[in-house]
């Protein structure tokens, strides 16, 4: 599956994406921003191949999450610095051009950790921007900031659209914990696959940079039923 995030500054920005045919003919799509194409056929057929190939081409600007993705978490909270964050997401994203990245993944454990260190600065950089406003005297900058979705607050909503009873959070001592009802917090580690896997797919897409081509190899990994036990 691809997607392409928008925002009002992006929303004119495309992705030109060719699928070679036999023959040596071509298939020419174009992607543009707040699209999403669905890429189905059998198992074999090269499907991982060809998000790969997306991903090698548009480098710079596009985040891939393959098919044997990591769906658990080492730490529920930040365990990396902000240099190595920025040194891990520049090893991954050359890594990820590689072609041995279709079938392995060296960066399996790196992944999670940044997922959570994305989400946890996400709501730290908001923080913060309300902070200014307020300091500023800029109250209506301060609400307007306010307004806009932060990513825990659309994963909750589709939580809630979902019929799945807990609520994400990060607490003070930036702990990312989950909360059924109005039951006591636990790291989100523990819950369950499907909600893990969700969790880490809806992170990875909600704190890509806008204009961003957001490529998802094997999406119906994620559990279609997470309101099931099982998930």
């Amino acid at each position: 599956m691809l997607n392409l995030s928008s925002n009002e500054s992006v929303i004119a920005m495309s992705f030109d994406l060719t699928i070679p045919q036999p023959g040596g003919l071509s298939l020419d799509l174009s992607v543009t921003a707040g699209e999403t194409l669905f890429v189905l056929g059998a198992n074999g057929t090269g499907k991982s191949n060809l998000m790969q190939r997306f991903y090698s081409n548009h480098q710079g600007n596009a985040r891939r999450m393959s098919a044997h993705r990591q769906t658990w978490f080492d730490t529920n909270r930040i365990n990396l610095s902000p240099e190595r964050r920025r040194n891990n997401e520049t090893n991954i994203r050359n890594y990820d051009a590689e072609s041995e990245s279709r079938w392995r993944d060296s960066y399996s454990s790196h992944r999670p950790n940044m997922a959570i260190y994305d989400l946890i600065d996400a709501e730290n950089v908001r923080a913060r921007l309300i902070a200014r406003a307020v300091d500023l005297d800029n109250i209506d900058r301060a609400k307007a900031i306010s307004k806009e979705d932060a990513p825990i607050k659309i994963i909750n909503e589709l939580l809630s659209l979902s019929n799945i009873p807990i609520q994400i959070s990060v607490l003070e001592n930036d702990q990312v914990v989950a909360r059924k009802s109005n039951g006591e917090p636990y790291s989100v580690s523990q819950l369950s696959d499907g909600k893990r896997n969700a969790l880490l797919v809806a992170v990875d897409v909600l704190t890509a940079k806008p204009g961003t081509l957001i490529l998802i190899d094997e999406p119906t990994a994620i559990c279609t039923d997470l309101s099931s036990p099982h998930c």
